[in-house]
């Protein structure tokens, strides 16, 4: 009996702690495992789809089109009966695939209805531009006369922005994971740092504005990136009423003096009341209503015609200390003119590289990487291209690292992006003196599918006096990386370069890549613990003493290089593991098929090395083509010393092992071994070479036999 009673009493304990019990969901076919069903559509191209999910198997899209003569409009909802003065929670999860330049929103809309159906209230939160996944939240308490509360999610676009051509077209937004409860849903801790702040993926991640119409996402005027953000004075947007116009995120205050800077232009009338403005208020509370008054305020302004520029709130080199009891600091640029005043209409003001900082501003040409371990956030960092960075706790040293995540572009393209800082030479922006060295480190971890060729790194670019990448004498920019992929924890990057004619800057950055056909896999990429040098080498990586990655288990992107002809991932009958390299013969050219992935150990002293792979061939056994692996002998300049010792089989061979000892030639420090593929012109289109447990190694010979060609040697 008391057996009995225990697992009664446990059985309780479990029901009452399940998230189930704690949050009872209002809605029906939350999670649109169902499809859309459930849901009442307004609006055209909604659909359920599987390919980019948060949770469980499906998740709703919606593709912006157009409406001829409408703003764009879509949404799902449902209507659950509600009574006057209960408190209501809301989430979703939302990602977005929208042109950054485009006003297009998608978001979360809670609407308070009445028997009449008449809106009493309603409260909203929404985002645009490239966005992963992330929860909109709202909370409100019904107001009298509610019966019912409408849950929407919704896709917009401003009609100029959605007839056909437009830059919204196309845009596309994912819905999961809907939440409507009764229960309480903690918010979404305010973040302390400013996300966004050179605009690169436009007004989207936290930046609210005020006088939307104002505002455009400029690709013309920028001082980093491929954008700035623009507002036009126009009082006839505001008539009886002064103009005013803002741009602003709302950051948790943590502890001491603040500093903050914006790069700017203006191209104001200088007889006007018009002005630009980088404001910080001070506030007590969260969410402040808007006729709560800031504690104190901090500003720096601009009038009339100015050039790009850096405007600076740091109270005279020691920053801004917030009055006693501010808990959250407005970061704010603004446009403003006094009512009726004409003359500073068409006054338009720019901003870009917006900074709220705990630690001194850096210099306008700096010398060295700041803040490179982000414990300052993303401060000092500036991003192009992709999906904008976010701080993360998975960190290498210290508590934060700068982590950004491959998606999916429109229109269907290779993903691209990077963080990144430019070292100058000296304070002065004085070129730098050609060939000299420089170095970089770095901590790179990666969480790729090992299916793709997603990879992350550490990367040099060396920029001229016009902001463009220097570019070698075959028209190629001059690129120096390090780089990682697959699954791979923290591992130490290094890089060492000179400096070609004309370099000003040098442009340091943790960089991601993704084929178009990869991106839909998604995959995550965080970067830590920067460091630059001109005058002191830094330390090298360690050397390997075998190969790497030697079964593919982690992709062709960790440990192996492909110079040539690239291959892919197979999970089709590998010889051990789970995956196995393939590589299909093609000719893009008039020349022959030819196809490697290498990898180079050092040799240490050591005078003996053996080779190991396990190759399979389906090739057509009239032609020429064959698989095999190869070693080389290099010294410390990258000389081949000694002759390339090689294995190969060709026609139809199943899993055969290829082996190769060899003694180490006078003067090599190094040695490389080599999948490799050949194939003459006019070989069948189509033959494949397989490639698995790949071991290159100093010290103890292989004692087995060799094979040439499928042959006893």
């Amino acid at each position: 009996m008391r057996r009995g009673l225990l697992f009664v009493v446990l059985g309780y304990i479990l029901l009452f702690s399940s998230p189930v019990f704690a949050q009872v969901n209002l809605l029906t076919n939350p999670n649109f495992e169902n499809g859309i069903n459930s849901w009442t559509i307004f609006g055209p191209n909604w659909q359920p789809q599987s390919t980019v999910v948060k949770e469980g198997a499906l998740s709703a899209l919606n593709t912006i089109g157009t409406i001829p003569t409408l703003d764009y409009f879509a949404s799902l909802s449902q209507e659950v009966t509600l009574a006057p003065s209960q408190q209501v929670y809301a989430t979703v999860q939302l990602k977005t695939n929208i042109n950054v330049r485009a006003n297009a929103r998608a978001g979360l809309l809670l609407q308070f209805m009445n028997s009449a159906n008449a809106v009493l209230a309603s409260v909203q939160d929404e985002d645009g531009g490239l966005a992963d996944w992330r929860q909109l939240y709202v909370t409100a308490q019904a107001p009298a006369g509610t019966v019912k509360v409408k849950y929407s999610v919704f896709v917009f676009a401003p009609q100029s922005e959605s007839q056909t051509g437009g830059i919204a077209v196309g845009g596309q937004t994912y819905f999961d994971e809907a939440v409507l409860t009764t229960a309480v849903i903690a918010p979404p801790q305010v973040p302390a740092f400013l996300s966004n702040p050179g605009f690169e993926n436009g007004f989207a991640n936290n930046w609210k504005r005020v006088l939307i119409p104002s505002w455009i996402v400029d690709d013309q005027n920028f001082t980093q990136g491929s954008f700035s953000v623009k507002s036009t004075i126009d009082l006839n947007l505001t008539p009886g009423q002064d103009f005013f116009s803002g741009a602003s995120q709302d950051l948790r205050y943590l502890s001491g003096p603040v500093f903050a800077s914006a790069q700017a232009r203006t191209l104001i009338n200088p007889a006007s009341t018009g002005l630009a403005e980088l404001k910080l208020e001070f506030y007590d509370r969260f969410n402040p209503a808007p006729t709560v008054q800031p504690l104190g305020s901090a500003s720096r302004t601009l009038r009339g015609n100015n050039g790009w520029g850096r405007i600076v709130i740091d109270g005279t080199g020691s920053g801004v200390t917030p009055p006693v009891g501010t808990v959250m600091v407005r970061v704010l640029v603004l446009t403003y003119a006094a009512q009726g005043n004409t003359a500073a209409n068409g006054g338009i003001a720019n901003f870009d590289e917006v900074t709220l900082s705990y630690a001194p501003l850096p210099p306008n040409n700096r010398m060295d990487v700041l803040n490179r371990g982000f414990e300052n956030g993303l401060n000092s960092w500036s991003e192009q291209f992709g999906f904008p960075a976010t701080t993360s706790p998975t960190a290498h040293g210290g508590s934060l690292s700068a982590k950004k995540t491959v998606g999916v572009l429109q229109p269907a393209q290779d993903y691209y992006s990077q963080l990144f800082q430019d070292i100058y030479y000296n304070a002065q922006g004085t070129p730098w003196p050609v060939g000299t060295f420089v170095y970089a480190s770095a901590f790179v971890k990666s969480n790729f599918s090992p299916l793709t060729k997603n990879i992350a790194g550490l990367q040099f670019e060396f920029i001229d006096a016009q902001g463009n990448v220097i570019r070698n004498a075959a028209n190629q920019p001059i690129v120096v990386l390090d780089r990682i992929g697959g699954q791979t924890n923290w591992d130490y990057k290094y890089l060492r370069a000179q400096t070609p004619a004309n370099t000003v800057r040098v442009r340091v950055s943790g960089m991601e890549f993704a084929r178009r056909q990869d991106a839909p896999l998604a995959g995550d990429a965080w970067y830590d613990d920067f460091v630059f040098s001109k005058t002191t080498p830094l330390p090298l990586p360690a050397q390997r003493l075998q190969t790497v990655n030697a079964g593919f288990e982690n992709g062709l992107r960790d440990g192996w290089d492909e110079p040539f002809e690239q291959g892919e991932i197979t999970t089709t009958a590998p010889h051990s593991g789970n995956y196995a390299a393939e590589y299909t013969v093609r000719f893009v050219l008039p020349i022959d098929y030819f196809a490697v992935a290498t990898q180079e150990i050092a040799l240490q002293g050591n005078t003996l090395v053996r080779a190991s792979g396990w190759v399979k061939t389906n090739i057509d056994p009239t032609t020429f083509a064959v698989g095999g692996i190869f070693v080389r002998f290099v010294d410390n300049s990258g000389a081949q010393v000694g002759n390339v010792l090689l294995q190969f089989v060709g026609g139809q061979i199943n899993w055969t092992q290829l082996n190769i000892n060899a003694a180490v030639p006078f003067g090599a420090t190094k040695v490389q071994y080599y999948n490799f593929v050949y194939a003459p012109l006019g070989s069948r289109v189509g033959d494949k070479v397989y490639f698995d447990d790949s071991v290159l190694s100093v010290g103890v010979p292989i004692a087995l036999p060799c094979l040439i060609g499928g042959n006893p040697c």
